[in-house]
């Protein structure tokens, strides 16, 4: 029997840091108002020529980081990749997934872009997940998360919280490969108004009332989809939006979420849950399985347990 497994992950930050004293003197905000109010400390925003080359510079680190720890040459893991999936908040075309994959070590493997909010990766994850079932064993695809919203916040209420960030992972069909197992990844978007979040003239306008009380209602939502009688038998990783949501759903499932990007590094949107995921395998000496869950605008959400 097939298994799918996260092989290994890298991700990015953009290199300029935006701290919230620039934020609150730039909207006449008191000082601490933001600390105050989401619980993040500052965001990352590209700098222009950064944002034109992170995709490839990650790609290389990746790969190399891979290729040494299975002890095996970057290009034996490259002829491998046979997909690239990925998401992004970019909503034009090409993506910047779309350009990664055209790039030289990946040129002419397939691709799948899919975008629809802050939950939507997770059609990318569940797509790949598929796909992998169904190839031969060995086969190996790259996940590519790629946000660059700060060419879009220019409103208090969204440049307070998101930063520009890249993940990239690999991987793995096969049980032989070293990594972590991945099951039920799925992806679903909630009835209702989805207009949580619209863009209008390169700005972005959040109805924040609108998707606090649908993400407040999102892991019940995930817990039935899933099976799970107790969400306390899972370490949660969430999608990271600010701090003092997470808190809230804390209070309201008795349990901690993980919340340490999002305080340290503000809202990486769509590779959040990623990110996260990534740090916490990092941190974490819990034997738990993890439950891993993105949400947010266009009432979309989406989940997948990760066993180490």
């Amino acid at each position: 029997m097939k298994t799918i497994k996260i092989v290994g992950m890298i991700h990015e930050f953009g290199d300029i840091v935006q701290t919230n004293e620039e934020v609150e003197v730039k909207y006449g905000l008191e000082p601490g108002f933001i600390l105050k109010k989401t619980g993040v400390k500052k965001r990352h925003r590209w700098s222009e020529d950064q944002f034109q080359t992170p995709l490839p510079l990650a790609a290389f680190s990746c790969m190399g980081t891979l290729a040494h720890d299975l002890g095996m040459r970057t290009n034996d893991i490259v002829k491998n990749v046979g997909a690239i999936f990925g998401s992004s908040n970019i909503m034009t075309l090409p993506s910047q997934t779309h350009q990664f994959a055209r790039w030289g070590l990946f040129k002419d493997k397939m691709i799948a872009h899919i975008n629809y909010g802050c939950g939507g990766y997770f059609a990318a994850i569940e797509l790949m997940h598929t796909w992998l079932m169904g190839q031969k064993e060995g086969t190996r695809a790259l996940l590519v998360l790629m946000d660059h919203p700060s060419s879009m916040v220019n409103r208090y209420e969204t440049e307070s919280l998101f930063s520009d960030a890249l993940h990239v992972s690999l991987w793995s069909n096969t049980d032989s490969d070293p990594g972590y197992v991945v099951k039920k990844p799925f992806s679903a978007m909630a009835d209702g108004d989805i207009r949580a979040l619209s863009i209008d003239d390169g700005a972005w306008k959040m109805d924040g009332s609108a998707i606090t009380k649908f993400v407040r209602k999102v892991p019940d939502m995930i817990g039935d989809r899933m099976g799970i009688t107790d969400l306390r038998d899972f370490d949660i990783v969430p999608h990271q939006p600010n701090v003092r949501l997470l808190e809230t759903l804390e209070r309201d499932y008795g349990m901690p979420f993980y919340k340490e990007v999002v305080r340290e590094h503000g809202n990486p949107t769509c590779s959040g849950t990623m990110i996260a995921l990534e740090k916490f395998l990092q941190e974490s000496q819990s034997t738990k399985p993890i439950l891993a869950m993105g949400f947010g605008d266009s009432l979309s959400y989406g989940a997948m347990i990760i066993r180490r």
